[in-house]
């Protein structure tokens, strides 16, 4: 099967796929690519609350953490997508997960790779491989599920093998956008700690006045993470010209602009992917705005 590169509208991922099959891309290393008679490749992530946070409405998955096998047996089952899942081996990776757990330090990790037969939503007997990862927290008001998976009719799982090998070996995460994404992460997880342990040591007052204050400091800290999201997903950087007096330039996949004047740039040298930062007026090497002091000084 010739497989064709396809890469991610936002860049945070990059992958192989066979030719003429359709992708529906969700952004962030997420997807769902495959052609209608039950072939898939999967990348995906959910997010379930536990039970402490006692939600019940349609379409949140509330559940204990559970080992990936579990975890995806269950995911599958709630959201309607697999029945009579059964599995056919379930290897621990606990190789894996010990290296997971060096970098990720907010929880357990826990990784497993499955085989497993199920039935389609339409109904169809398939067969499956998806290696997958439970990121567990110690919160304990939420976990996640990662996974890329494969899936095929159950009598053509094993001639495709070969296929799926190659585009399993062919997923990658952009390197620029997996840091940010796990720093990201980890300064809201420090946050909340932080905003935990103040908050037990106040009588009920100070309490009400710290819960408003991290409130209002969330919402801040949302935005701005909000605005670097957006900022990755289009393709925009923004730059401060110490020399026109903190003026903001956006560099876009086109060009580069003044916001101020208007004044736009357009071509190669100035687009998002090779503009560094050169101010095009001035013999200035401006400053892009990668924390959210610059952020709120000149942007928010």
């Amino acid at each position: 099967m010739q497989l064709v590169p396809y890469r991610l509208r936002d860049g945070s991922a990059s992958f192989s796929m066979p030719q003429g099959w359709q992708c529906q891309d969700h952004g962030k290393g997420i997807f769902v690519a495959g052609d209608p008679g039950g072939y898939s490749f999967i990348s995906g992530n959910v997010t379930l609350l536990t039970p402490q946070m006692r939600v019940n409405q349609p379409g949140i998955l509330v559940s204990p953490y559970l080992a990936p096998g579990q975890a995806w047996q269950f995911i599958t089952a709630g959201y309607g997508l697999a029945s009579n899942m059964r599995f056919e081996k379930v290897i621990p990776r606990a190789d894996m997960a010990r290296q997971m757990g060096q970098a990720y330090t907010a929880g357990p990790v826990t990784v497993e790779e499955l085989i497993y037969t199920f039935t389609s939503k339409e109904g169809q007997p398939c067969r499956g491989y998806t290696f997958g990862i439970s990121f567990g927290s110690r919160l304990g008001t939420n976990w996640s599920f990662r996974h890329l998976t494969v899936t095929a009719p159950a009598e053509r799982f094993g001639a495709w093998a070969g296929n799926f090998a190659s585009m399993l070996a062919s997923y990658k995460i952009n390197d620029r956008w997996a840091q940010e994404y796990v720093a990201q992460g980890a300064r809201r997880l420090r946050e909340m700690q932080q905003q935990t342990s103040a908050m037990v040591t106040r009588n009920a007052q100070e309490i009400r006045q710290t819960m408003q204050a991290a409130y209002d400091e969330r919402q801040k800290s949302m935005d701005y993470i909000d605005y670097q999201r957006t900022s990755y997903i289009r393709g925009q950087q923004d730059w401060i010209s110490s020399m026109e007096g903190g003026a903001v330039y956006r560099s876009d996949s086109w060009g580069t602009k003044n916001t101020a004047t208007g004044e736009y740039r357009e071509g190669k040298p100035y687009d998002y992917v090779h503009f560094e930062g050169k101010n095009p007026r001035h013999n200035e090497q401006m400053q892009p705005v990668d924390s959210r002091a610059l952020w709120e000084r000149h942007i928010r």
